[in-house]
């Protein structure tokens, strides 16, 4: 996908990885959702939008306190 092309190009590209995170979530894959996010997050650490997502990934995978963490950065 274009996506996995830009990713290709510059891995740590934030709205390469903030998009494929998003598209993660949308298809049920949460790891790949949290993996994609913190990239993300190391560019951009101040981004509501990632750690909302990443927050999101970790209640869809029961993993409350981790949630509850992403959220409280959001």
């Amino acid at each position: 996908t274009l996506v996995d092309r830009a990713i290709d190009l510059d891995p740590s590209d934030f709205g390469a990885r903030l998009f494929d995170g998003g598209l993660c979530l949308a298809e049920g894959n949460f790891r790949g959702a949290i993996h994609s996010l913190r990239i993300a997050s190391e560019e951009r650490p101040t981004s509501s939008v990632v750690f909302a997502n990443i927050g999101i990934a970790y209640l869809q995978l029961g993993e409350i306190d981790k949630a509850c963490a992403a959220l409280r950065r959001a």
